[in-house]
C-alpha cells in the first residue's frame, strides 16, 4: 500500500475514533440534562444547554473532517470521493480493512446510543408537557385552549 493511502486510512481511523469519542460525551451530556430536567434543577438548566450547543457544534465539525478525510481516502485509492463506505473499503488490504470496519462499526453503535438517549429525552420530555398541560387546564378550564382575534391573533384570555 503507498504511503498517500496509509496516511488517508489512519487519518480516517482517527477521525472516526474522535468523533466516537466526542458523541459518548454528547450522550453523557444528554443525560445530564434529563436528570437536570428529572430534580429540577432549574439554574443548572441553561449551562448544559449551552454546553450541548457547543459540543454539537464541535461534532459537526469533527463529522466535516471524517467525510473530507474518507473522500481523501477514495481519491487516493482512484475511486470517486461518493463511494460508500464499504465499497471503498474492499479496496484495501484485509487487515486495513478490518481495522477500518471495526472503526466505523464503532461510530455507528455510537451515533445509535446517541439517537436512543436523544429519542428517550424527547419522549420524556413531551411527556411532562403534556401532563403539565393536562393538569393546568384541570386547574384552570376556562384558559382552555387558545382564543383567537378576528385578524387571526391569538387574545389573551382574561380571569373571571
Amino acid at each position: 500500500m503507498e504511503s498517500r493511502q496509509s496516511f488517508a486510512v489512519e487519518d480516517l481511523r482517527k477521525a472516526m475514533e474522535a468523533e466516537v469519542t466526542l458523541l459518548a460525551l454528547f450522550s453523557q451530556k444528554q443525560k445530564e440534562l434529563k436528570e437536570v430536567i428529572s430534580n429540577r434543577k432549574w439554574e443548572k438548566l441553561e449551562g448544559v444547554v449551552s454546553s450541548l450547543r457547543e459540543m454539537s457544534e464541535i461534532i459537526a465539525e469533527a463529522e466535516t473532517i471524517r467525510h473530507q478525510t474518507f473522500s481523501s481516502l477514495n481519491i487516493s485509492l482512484g475511486i470517486p470521493e461518493n463511494t460508500i463506505f464499504a465499497k471503498a473499503t474492499r479496496q484495501l488490504p484485509y487487515d486495513i480493512q478490518l481495522v477500518l470496519n471495526e472503526s466505523y462499526r464503532k461510530l455507528k453503535m455510537t451515533v445509535l446510543r446517541v439517537k436512543t438517549v436523544s429519542n428517550t429525552l424527547g419522549y420524556y420530555i413531551n411527556n411532562l408537557s403534556g401532563t403539565i398541560k393536562e393538569f393546568l387546564e384541570t386547574l384552570f378550564p376556562h384558559r382552555k385552549g387558545n382564543l383567537y382575534t378576528r385578524m387571526g391573533k391569538k387574545m389573551v384570555c382574561e380571569d373571571d
